[in-house]
């Protein structure tokens, strides 16, 4: 991987885009290279401002060094840009429960429901959703989702 990255690296000081600089972005994430994936990614997007792909791995890169309002702040945009997908409102979900901001999860979960999302096995086994699982109020509310 590493030779890989170095590889990249080289062209992309030749002849950056925002593939190249996502892929970049990617294989850093994976690494667990946080800061330079956060980077990466930043420079793909102002290169390519459209790709939502890399909007959410950077919004995940965010979360993943515990910087939760800057992860909300780019699901944000997205929404701003696709406010019918579900996806980020079930991801700003999940960072409001990270935070243990059950009622604001519970609030955007209901969003992302709204707007399609119904994968309950996901919901009963995220990892990052276990403070929502845990607060009163959930086992409630997905009994009324279930009807």
């Amino acid at each position: 991987v590493d030779q890989t990255i170095q590889a990249m690296e080289e062209k992309s000081q030749i002849a950056p885009t925002g593939a190249l600089l996502f892929e970049l972005g990617f294989l850093y994430k994976e690494k667990g290279d946080f800061k330079r994936a956060r980077e990466r990614l930043q420079q793909s997007i102002r290169l390519n401002p459209d790709s939502v792909e890399a909007m959410q791995q950077l919004a995940l890169v965010h979360a993943m060094m515990g910087h939760y309002e800057d992860a909300i702040s780019v699901y944000k945009e997205i929404i701003s840009r696709h406010p019918q997908e579900s996806f980020p409102y079930y991801a700003i979900a999940s960072v409001f429960s990270m935070k243990n901001e059950t009622d604001e999860a519970l609030g955007w979960l209901q969003k992302a429901v709204d707007r399609g999302f119904s994968d309950w096995h996901r919901l009963d086994t995220d990892p990052n959703l276990e403070n929502l699982r845990n607060a009163i109020d959930y086992p409630k509310w997905k009994e009324r989702q279930m009807r």
